[in-house]
């Protein structure tokens, strides 16, 4: 029985309420044989926002299976916490792609996995059993095999809002080839939309898995830059850090890869790329001059091993120049 001084807090669901509102709460109780309480007095209270900057900054959604070879209930998930804690997420859940909600009391630990399941006996079937499934599963989706907006919020809060695709400048092998969207690396967009703060939306930070069915609940293979960015060993005309991006090496001189090819009004700029190179992001910009510069970011082709990237020719005589620059990131995991 309880007695009199007991005192019982109860919070209500992050999902019902929203930041910076005015609610009026009323209780009653029931006896063990049934019989009710009056309504308590009603208590008045203004909730606050819960703090979600860790969730943000640390818990990423790794790589995304949504058109699995085979049986299409075998789809995917897979959040990471690339932070040095563990994450609580309670009141976490899915509210646009899927829908899903974490239980009370599910931990990520710093490094780990966590794989939300569309059908537990259909991955098992396809995978196996030792893997770490979130409890439960969300049968009643589907990932659109055309892309569409994934929502993860605490709450009503957003942690990640964004939309992947199937089509350019998004990898497109992974809608109908059985290969899995993996993210590379993330930026901090923090300041430029705070519903996508490290970049999920962005189509160059994902790339297709290394194999067919993807990795889930385990690290893909990744190719990491090590030593100084800058020498050029061969004498080619090339970095050390522009070979790895390329996958060509710094010990054998190789001609300059990026080809050049007009076609109508139409200029095209073609090089290989390093596929396990999660480490490197890269910005490709064009000019009529070797001083002014824009970012060209029109990408027509995409396959695991190179990139082509198109501007139009204002005449049949314009001058026109490429430049590609390389930047050093934390590869996905860390």
């Amino acid at each position: 029985s309880r007695g009199l001084g007991d005192v019982y807090k109860r919070q209500p669901p992050a999902s019902s309420v929203r930041p910076g509102r005015t609610y009026r709460a009323r209780v009653r109780h029931q006896d063990t044989s049934g019989r009710w309480s009056h309504w308590s007095a009603p208590v008045q209270f203004q909730s606050s926002a819960p703090n979600i900057e860790l969730l943000q900054k640390n818990l990423v959604i790794s790589e995304i299976m949504y058109n699995p070879a085979g049986d299409d209930a075998a789809e995917f998930i897979e959040l990471f916490n690339t932070g040095s804690v563990a994450l609580d997420l309670t009141n976490v859940r899915f509210t646009k792609g899927i829908d899903y909600d974490f239980p009370e009391g599910t931990i990520i630990s710093p490094g780990a996995y966590l794989l939300v399941v569309k059908n537990t006996a259909a991955f098992e079937a396809k995978y196996g059993p030792d893997f770490p499934l979130a409890p439960g599963q969300y049968d009643d989706d589907s990932l659109n095999n055309g892309g569409e907006l994934l929502k993860l919020s605490l709450g009503t809060l957003a942690i990640h809002e964004f939309e992947f695709d199937d089509d350019l400048p998004w990898p497109t092998s992974p809608n109908g080839e059985g290969f899995s969207l993996i993210l590379s690396h993330t930026d901090d967009y923090s300041t430029v939309n705070v519903l996508d703060p490290l970049g999920h939306g962005t189509a160059l930070n994902w790339r297709a898995s290394h194999a067919i069915d993807g990795s889930p609940g385990v690290s893909e293979p990744t190719d990491t830059f090590t030593g100084d960015h800058d020498p050029d060993n061969d004498s080619d005309g090339l970095s050390a850090l522009l070979e790895h991006f390329f996958g060509t090496s710094d010990t054998v001189p190789n001609r300059n890869p990026m080809i050049v090819t007009v076609s109508g009004d139409q200029a095209n700029l073609t090089f290989p790329i390093n596929p396990l190179a999660d480490d490197i992001r890269h910005f490709v910009e064009y000019g009529n001059d070797l001083e002014a510069w824009s970012l060209l970011e029109n990408i027509t082709a995409r396959s695991a091993n190179s990139l082509t990237y198109t501007t139009t020719l204002e005449s049949p005589e314009q001058k026109l120049f490429f430049r590609i620059r390389v930047q050093k990131t934390a590869a996905i995991p860390r």
